[in-house]
């Protein structure tokens, strides 16, 4: 059987050196929320991210269907793109809930 995952006032709690007690509380209540969909510039997607929207270059070629999960070479591709404002950022993404 795999070991729940620690809660994260406890991982904090044992930490060494200790944290302020009133650093420990904010930290424990803290969450990221990466699998909203949100406008994100064309360096902070991760692979397995999702395309909220279609990603069309300026010429009206499709580059990523809305719904599609990006690849690193889709990221690459976008990144050479942007340079060249042949895509403009921010791309509406959302993520897989972590990031790597």
């Amino acid at each position: 059987m795999k070991n729940a995952p620690a809660r994260p006032l406890a991982v904090l709690r044992a930490m060494e050196p200790a944290l302020p007690d009133c650093l420990t509380q904010a930290l424990a209540d803290y969450r990221v929320n990466l699998s909203g969909s949100r406008g994100v510039k064309v360096r902070e997607p991760m692979p397995g991210w999702i395309a909220d929207e279609h990603v069309v270059c300026g010429n009206g070629i499709m580059l990523l269907a809305a719904g599609s999960a990006i690849t690193e070479t889709t990221i690459a591709t976008m990144q050479r793109l942007v340079i060249h404002q042949a895509i403009h950022a921010p791309i509406r993404m959302r993520g897989t809930g972590a990031r790597g």
